[in-house]
Parts: C-alpha cells; sequence; structure tokens
C-alpha cells in the first residue's frame, strides 16, 4: 500500500514498524466496537456491509452506511449482527425501529439506529460500545503526514476456515487525505464529506486484492502523526468519519463526518442533547 509522506524524514523499514504498531492498537480498541452486518436470502449470504456501536449515556446505536437499508427495512428483512465466534452467520437480528435511514443519493448517506434494551442485552460479551470521548466531531482533515485508518469487513476478506465455514475477517488501512482535485459529485457538500486515498491495487499479506466493498459504514480514525521512535497506544484514535463510498478511477474514498452522525443524534434522539452538551457539543 503505497503511501506519500513528504513531509516525513522517516525510512521505509521505520513507518511499516509504526503501521504494525496501529494495527495491532485497532485490534485491541477499534475492534471491540466494529462489527460486520450482513443480509441474507433463504439462508444465503447476500450483502455485508461495516458498521460500529456507539454509547451515549445510557443510550447505544448502531452506525452505518444508508445505501439500501431504508428499503430492507421497509421490505421486512432487517439486517443481522454477525458475533466473532459465529463466523460470519446471522447472529442477531437487528429488528430496531428504524432511526434515520438515508439511501446512497442522498448527501449523509447514513444509518443511525438506536437499539433497543433487549439487542443491547443481545450484544452483551460480544461487543463493547465507542465512546463520546473517542470521537472528535470537531475535526478537520490535516494534510500527510497525518495518517487516517480504515477499519471494517470488506468482502473480499471474506474466507472459508477449515470447516468449510464463512468467516468474516478484518481489514486496517492506513492512508492519508485525497490529495487531488475532487470531481463534482452529486450531492458533495464540504461541510458532510472528507474524501481519502484508497490505492485501487490494494492486496492482502496473501496477495489477495481488497477493494472496498464490504468497508462501507467503517469508522475513518485519526492517528495523529507518525511517531515511529515512540509508542502508539489506541488512547490516540479519534473516530472523525463514516465511510460511504469509493471512487475507483480517482483511487478515493468518500466519508460522511461523525459530526454529521452526531447532529443526526441530536435532531431525532432529543434525550441525547444533555450528554452531547456535557461533552462540548450542540447542534
Amino acid at each position: 500500500m503505497p503511501i506519500v509522506l513528504p513531509e516525513s524524514n522517516d525510512s521505509e523499514s521505520e513507518f511499516h514498524a509504526f503501521r504494525k504498531k496501529v494495527f495491532c492498537a485497532a485490534e485491541d480498541s477499534i475492534g471491540l466496537f466494529t462489527l460486520p452486518i450482513s443480509h441474507h436470502e433463504n439462508g444465503k449470504l447476500q450483502e455485508i456491509r461495516t458498521g460500529f456501536l456507539l454509547r451515549l449515556g445510557d443510550m447505544r446505536f448502531l452506525i452505518t452506511a444508508g445505501h439500501d437499508m431504508r428499503e430492507h427495512y421497509e421490505a421486512g428483512k432487517p439486517p443481522y449482527a454477525v458475533f466473532p465466534d459465529e463466523k460470519i452467520q446471522p447472529a442477531l437480528i437487528l429488528a430496531e425501529d428504524p432511526g434515520f435511514l438515508t439511501t446512497k443519493d442522498s448527501r449523509e448517506d447514513l444509518t443511525v439506529v438506536r437499539l433497543r434494551d433487549e439487542t443491547v442485552k443481545s450484544l452483551e460479551g460480544h461487543y463493547d460500545f465507542c465512546r463520546l470521548d473517542q470521537i472528535d466531531a470537531h475535526h478537520i482533515s490535516q494534510r500527510p503526514p497525518s495518517l487516517y485508518l480504515l477499519y471494517g469487513y470488506p468482502v473480499a476478506r471474506i474466507q472459508k476456515d477449515a470447516n468449510d465455514k464463512l468467516v468474516a475477517n478484518t481489514w486496517k488501512y492506513l492512508t492519508i487525505p485525497y490529495q487531488h482535485e475532487i470531481p463534482e459529485i452529486a450531492n458533495e457538500n464540504p461541510e458532510y464529506h472528507e474524501f481519502y486515498s484508497y490505492d485501487r491495487v490494494t492486496r492482502s499479506d496473501e496477495g489477495v486484492q481488497v477493494d472496498p466493498n464490504g468497508l462501507s459504514g467503517c469508522g475513518i480514525y485519526f492517528c495523529g502523526m507518525p511517531q515511529t521512535h515512540q509508542p502508539f497506544s489506541h488512547e490516540y484514535f479519534r473516530l472523525v468519519a463514516v465511510q460511504t463510498s469509493w471512487n475507483r478511477t480517482r483511487q478515493y474514498v468518500k466519508s460522511t463526518s461523525v459530526r454529521v452522525v452526531l447532529t443526526i443524534i441530536w435532531k431525532y434522539f432529543s434525550d441525547s442533547r444533555d450528554i452531547l452538551r456535557m461533552h462540548g457539543y450542540q447542534f
């Protein structure tokens, strides 16, 4: 995965060592509240996407991309949360009351659903929840050498295990803000969207090409500046955006700012406002 860091004096080996630190820290933190979300028809996997779980006081939310989630809910076919120990088999149906559902054609392209108490109880022991202090909704994307991490479950990382069962594996991609001019895009809004580089010829250690298909809904995390000679802690991560689409030709991913997520929660879930104010947010 080529990353150009024009202002960095780090050697390639130092950078790869730093990236390994970041990836290890992500597994022990971001991995605890990031989950694959699957859609099944007649017992067969039809679609996978990524989502993450958010805690605001006593409230718990599922955040993912909008895409065709509204269509699924309206058809009475809500998605499933996949548990880590259940491979990719449907484990928990997310039959919540739809909260905020948009589509690819909307500028938000987000799904924000408040989870019911029984759903939260079923998730206990399998997943944790992202805290508000792990979010930076005021963040403005910075030029290199600032780094950002995508963490999710792309389709290309679905594999069969020794028992011939499908397994959803995580994918971690370290990147920088997109450095080229963005073409005119329908519903593009600089107050809503951020763009990050994603090389169209990206391969796993096993040589498998990994496109962002399936990463839709994953979090994008600010990692700070490369500090290759210092320890990297999971406390450095700050959730800043939700990945929503990919342009293969121009090699960027488009994301919706996490500020938009909190604005939606503020607007549609009024009992969240006191908690958001306590953390310095008001929309």
